[in-house]
Parts: C-alpha cells; structure tokens; sequence
C-alpha cells in the first residue's frame, strides 16, 4: 500500500472468434446479394432494351404493311376496294399506335391511354374527313396494357370511321371519344 501499486487486478477474456466469424459470414452474404441485384437489374436492363427493340420492329413492320395498302390502292379503280383498302389502314395505324406508345412507356408493360385516344382519332378524322368535322377527346389518365389498347384501338377507329361515314349527312358536326370512369 506504501508503494501505490494495485493490490488486486481484474481481467476479462472474452471469445469473439464466434463473433468474428458470424461478421464474416455476413459480409461475404452482403456482397452476394448485391451481385445478385446487380446481375438481376443488368437482365432487366437487357429485356428492356430487347422488348423495346421488338415493339419499334412491329412499329415499323406496320408501317410497311401500311405502304403497301397505300400503294395498292392507287392501282385499284373499283372505290368500294379502294375504301376498303384504306379503312385497313387505319387498323393498322391503329396497331403500330399502340407499339408506339409502349415502346415509350417507361415500364415497358402499359402507357396512358388518354393521349393514346387523341393521337388515334385525331389521325383518323385526318384521314376521313370529307366535311368540317371537330373532334373533341375527353379521357381520363389510365395505365392500360397491349391486351386492353389493342381492342379499344380498334373499337375507337370503327366507331369513329363509321361516325364520319354516317353522322353527318347535312354537314359540319362534332365527334365526342370519352373515356371515364363509370
């Protein structure tokens, strides 16, 4: 006690070999599933890229199929078959639309459908306006998928190919395309 020295000393030993190697296990699974999110969003990354590239394919196959009706209706003289013939076009226009619209949408899956209906009947009141006809497109935002957009592009362009052939024999009137909710 004279000396200022400890009379007793308290020492702790611990094992953290266990605890070392639980970190160790830890880290190397850490590294493993951020190579496999890497791996996975390159995949991804790669469908996108492909599924975009076979949209803008069909796009662009409608777009043939759409010149050759062109041209094939200016050899024809009967005007039933030439009516025909461009009555097809706007089907087709209608297909390669909605192509387009997914090809630009950002999940690649489904595209709003609002600006997809007044691109669609504004082209097809374009083309088949004989008289001054207004268009009016009121439609809600709604995400739609190639399954829905197809047959609803269809339908659009019937209905307004046909509200020009037969709505107004007296002249001038207006086209209403709505989509809401009901």
């Amino acid at each position: 006690p004279d000396t200022n020295e400890p009379l007793l000393s308290v020492g702790v030993v611990e094992d953290i070999d266990e605890q070392r190697k639980a970190q160790a296990a830890l880290e190397e699974t850490r590294r493993d599933l951020e190579a496999m999110v890497e791996a996975r969003t390159a995949a991804l990354a790669q469908r996108d890229l492909l599924l975009r590239e076979v949209y803008h394919r069909v796009k662009n196959n409608l777009q043939v199929i759409d010149s050759l009706l062109v041209m094939q209706a200016k050899q024809l003289t009967d005007t039933t078959a030439k009516a025909a013939l461009l009555a097809l076009r706007s089907r087709v226009y209608a297909l390669g639309l909605v192509h387009h619209q997914l090809m630009g949408s950002a999940n690649l899956s489904t595209f709003d459908v609002a600006p997809f209906l007044q691109e669609l009947s504004t082209n097809v009141v374009e083309g088949g306006a004989d008289q001054d006809v207004e268009l009016n497109v009121e439609a809600i935002p709604l995400e739609v998928g190639l399954d829905f957009a197809i047959p609803l592009g269809l339908l659009v362009t019937e209905l307004v190919t046909n509200a020009l052939k037969h709505a107004f024999p007296a002249g001038p009137g207006t086209i209403d395309v709505i989509l809401e909710r009901g």
